[in-house]
C-alpha cells in the first residue's frame, strides 16, 4: 500500500465518524427540543368542587287568628230550637307551639348549614381521580350525639377514590359541633359533590 493511499483512505474514515457524529449530535438535539415543547405545553386545571348545602326554607307565616263570634242575641220567647255548638277559638298555646317548632326546625338548619360547611372544609379532590376526570355525588348519613361525637357513619357506594376522600373529609371535620340543645341524637344526610370544572 502506498502512503498516500493510507493517508486517503484514514482522511475518508474521519470524515465518516464526523459525519455520523454531526448526525447523532442533531437527532439528539430535535429530540430534546420535542420533549422540552411537551412539558412546556402542559395545562393547569383548575378543579372547583360544588357541595350542595341545604338552603333553609323560609319560616312559615304564622297562623291569623280566628276571629271570636259575635255573641248572638238572645232570642223572644220562639219555638225552641236546636242550641248549635259555638265554635271555639284555637287556644293560644298552640300558636305559641307552632312558633316554638318554627323556631326549632330554624336551629337545625342553622346547625346542619355550620356542620357541613366544617366538612367541606376539610374536603380535597383525589389527584388520581381529578387526572382521571372521575366525578360524582357521594351519599354520607351519621348519628350525631349531644356531646358532638360521631356514629354509625355510612357512606354511600361510589368511585372508590370519592367515597374514600369522602370518609376522610368526615373524619378530619371531627370534632364536630354538637347540636343545639334539645335537638340531640340528630340523623344527618348529606351527599358530597365532586366536580372539575
Amino acid at each position: 500500500m502506498k502512503i498516500a493511499e493510507i493517508g486517503l483512505r484514514s482522511v475518508a474514515i474521519t470524515l465518516s465518524i464526523l459525519l455520523h457524529a454531526l448526525l447523532v449530535v442533531g437527532f439528539a438535539k430535535q429530540q430534546l427540543s420535542t420533549t422540552t415543547e411537551v412539558s412546556d405545553t402542559q395545562v393547569l386545571t383548575h378543579v372547583r368542587i360544588a357541595f350542595s348545602t341545604p338552603v333553609p326554607p323560609p319560616p312559615e307565616p304564622e297562623p291569623e287568628p280566628e276571629p271570636e263570634p259575635e255573641p248572638e242575641p238572645e232570642p223572644v220567647e220562639k219555638p225552641k230550637k236546636k242550641d248549635k255548638p259555638k265554635v271555639k277559638p284555637k287556644p293560644r298555646q298552640q300558636q305559641a307551639s307552632a312558633a316554638q317548632i318554627a323556631q326549632s326546625k330554624k336551629k337545625r338548619d342553622q346547625y346542619k348549614a355550620r356542620l357541613l360547611a366544617k366538612i367541606e372544609s376539610k374536603k380535597h379532590y383525589p389527584t388520581a381521580a381529578r387526572r382521571r376526570n372521575v366525578e360524582g355525588r357521594i351519599g354520607v348519613s351519621f348519628k350525631i350525639g349531644c356531646d358532638g361525637k360521631l356514629s354509625n357513619l355510612k357512606i354511600d357506594k361510589g368511585h372508590v377514590l370519592l367515597s374514600k376522600a369522602t370518609k376522610k373529609a368526615v373524619n378530619a371535620a371531627k370534632p364536630l359541633p354538637p347540636p343545639p340543645k334539645g335537638e340531640c341524637p340528630q340523623v344527618i344526610r348529606f351527599s358530597m359533590a365532586f366536580q372539575i370544572k
